[in-house]
């Protein structure tokens, strides 16, 4: 995974400034992060911004394209790097997410044959016990 450099944030049309870099550092860090988590990182280190400023700079961030929101059932949306197509594996018992990447092998050819149209991106959360819970009974 490559290093998020203020160039990336300019070339998507956005001022670079130190709050989106560090929320980006932040996201990336993380995996997947919550809007409460990140605020919470971000002002340890810029404790005058505001949960309102952390939404603004998210939401711009999300109109580029630089991140995703992955939403999690019952729980809260959270947010990552944007990526090429993957699927979530979500565990339902501590809530870790892992990436699992190139989705289009794994969904099968008769799922794919039954769609009323082309795919062009896969969305997709599996939810289980991760390996970790399951064995630390």
């Amino acid at each position: 995974m490559y290093k998020i450099t203020s160039a990336d944030i300019q070339q998507h049309g956005l001022k670079a400034t130190p709050q989106r870099l560090l929320m980006l550092k932040h996201i990336k860090k993380n995996k997947h992060i919550s809007i409460e988590k990140l605020f919470k990182a971000v002002s340890a280190e810029f404790p005058s911004i505001s949960l309102a400023t952390v939404y603004k700079n998210i939401d711009a961030l999300l109109s580029t394209g630089l991140i995703r929101e992955v939403s999690i059932v019952g729980g809260k949306h959270v947010f990552e790097v944007a990526k090429g197509n993957h699927i979530h594996f979500v565990c339902t018992n501590c809530g870790n997410i892992v990436d699992i990447l190139q989705p289009e092998k794994l969904v099968s050819d008769k799922v794919m044959k039954r769609l009323p149209g082309k795919a062009e991106a896969i969305e997709l959360n599996i939810y289980g016990i991760c390996d970790s819970c399951r064995h630390a009974d």
